[in-house]
């Protein structure tokens, strides 16, 4: 399967979701359209981002999931080669025989190499987060409100952690 359309597939979709608010907040700025409608749309874009991050988590998670299986395939098929060879070099195995199957194994495993590779290359690439996409699509109004409250969970979280302790030498300073 050829994994990049896909992921390239998610890209365009999120560049559109993204021209699409940038357009929404110039009819907003130019006062061509009302609050209402800029946040109801807003808020549409936003689910609209969120779906397509979901669906590329999955996605994310099918190609890691095919990732373990090349390796465990190339494993395999390597141990078959290095099996091949060594009945080879002992001569248990005709030379015509060997040929074939070496070179049947050899593209098994350079055709899997090829694939992994590719599968690596889409899971290097960075894919925002659904908190960031969100955050970013909400009215600044809500915003606020959101930070007000990550403050607060900060605050409650410096009361309630437990401070830490330095060991040095028999010793136990606290900070």
């Amino acid at each position: 399967m050829s994994w990049k359309p896909v992921f390239e597939m998610f890209k365009s979709e999120f560049e559109l979701v993204e021209r699409k608010k940038k357009a929404l907040e110039e009819l907003y700025k130019s006062h061509r359209i009302s609050k209402s409608t800029y946040e109801y749309i807003t808020n549409d874009l936003a689910n609209a981002k969120i779906e397509i991050e979901n669906r590329q988590k999955a996605f994310k998670e099918r190609i890691a999931s095919r990732s373990k299986t090349l390796k465990n395939q190339i494993m395999t098929l390597e141990m078959f080669l290095a099996n091949l060879e060594m009945h080879y070099v002992v001569g248990e195995i005709q030379d015509e025989i060997y040929k074939y199957q070496n070179n049947s194994i050899s593209l098994g495993i350079e055709a899997s190499k090829r694939e992994l590779n590719t599968i690596n290359e889409i899971l290097a690439r960075t894919i925002p987060k659904p908190v960031s996409a969100m955050k970013q699509m909400i009215p600044t109004e809500k915003k606020k409100v959101m930070i007000k409250e990550e403050k607060k969970d900060q605050r409650i979280n410096k009361i309630v952690k437990p401070k830490k302790k330095i060991f040095q030498k028999d010793r136990i300073i606290s900070e």
